[in-house]
This record gives C-alpha cells, structure tokens and sequence, in this order.
C-alpha cells in the first residue's frame, strides 16, 4: 500500500503538467524562520554535546590520575 502511494506520488511529481501559483512573502518569510531556527537549534545542540563531551573526558582523565 506504501509503495503504490510513493509510486503515484512520483508518477504525479514526474508528469506535473504547468502550474499558475505564487508564494506570498508571508510563506518566505516562514520559511526562512523554519530554516533559521533549524540552523540554530543545531548550533545550540552542538555546543551543548561539545560542553558535556569535554566534561566527561575531564573527569575520566582526573579519576585515572587520582589512581
């Protein structure tokens, strides 16, 4: 059933016939707040798992040396 779905899906993206629309400046501008928010959700996460990377790796290398 999936697979019937995607593959009417394609048929219809491949054979799209000319299409009359536009998009209007309130879609770009969510648009690029999704992708903008998306950018910085990522940043936010990577400096988050690089924050607690570094404090592990610190505390194993302190509990060896304490050894």
């Amino acid at each position: 059933m999936i697979r019937l779905f995607l593959y009417l899906s394609l048929i219809s993206l491949i054979f799209a016939g000319e299409v009359h629309a536009y998009i209007d400046p309130g879609t770009g501008s969510y648009l690029f707040q999704i992708i903008a928010a998306s950018i910085l959700t990522f940043i936010f996460s990577l400096k988050n798992l690089i924050k607690y990377l570094t404090a592990l790796i610190k505390k194993i290398i302190s509990g060896k040396s304490d050894r």
